[in-house]
């Protein structure tokens, strides 16, 4: 019998211009604890605490990939997405390997990511494709900016505070100052 790893449990969504990729399965740790013991690539905010579930937003930078765990119980689900698709996968495994996932097969997933691909190509393609276009700054750069200024609000920050911290960390500006 072969041992199977993490990536054959990868469920897949890849489109033109950007990723979602996701596993899901049991995870004996909380997200508090995996968040204080992790040590990789990426960034995460607080725990967010819902009624349901618990659930964990993260990013890793250069390029952009956001990460999402929701855990109910002991049942999780590890979400990335970005525009570079090896380092999106990459993060994916990286995260699901620290967290100690026990994976799953199953089409549980394909929703969730269903509903991310549409709002990726609905709305948050489209209004980084007008504010690259209006600005004069490439598309990826744009979107990455919105997509961290969007992670940041898990830290509570005020959203014209989160957009003036993107500009900084990415050092453009798509706002007059003054609207900061």
């Amino acid at each position: 019998m072969t041992t199977q790893k993490l990536k054959d449990f990868f469920v897949v969504r890849a489109f033109d211009r950007f990723s979602i990729m996701g596993i899901e399965g049991t995870m004996e740790k909380s997200l508090e604890e995996f968040r204080q013991q992790y040590k990789g690539n990426v960034e995460f905010a607080p725990v967010k605490k819902e009624p349901e579930r618990d659930f964990l937003a993260g990013v890793s930078l250069k390029p952009l990939v956001d990460t999402t765990i929701a855990r109910s119980n002991k049942s999780a689900s590890i979400f990335t997405v970005g525009l570079d698709y090896k380092k999106t996968k990459i993060i994916l495994e990286e995260v699901a390997e620290a967290s100690g996932l026990s994976p799953v097969r199953g089409d549980a997933l394909v929703p969730s990511m269903d509903e991310m691909a549409y709002v990726e190509k609905a709305l948050n393609m489209p209004t980084a494709e007008k504010i690259a276009k209006a600005t004069g700054h490439e598309f990826s750069t744009i979107w990455e900016l919105v997509r961290y200024a969007n992670y940041l609000g898990y830290w509570g920050i005020p959203e014209m505070e989160r957009i003036a911290k993107a500009e900084e960390k990415f050092g453009i500006h798509i706002f007059p100052k003054k609207l900061l």
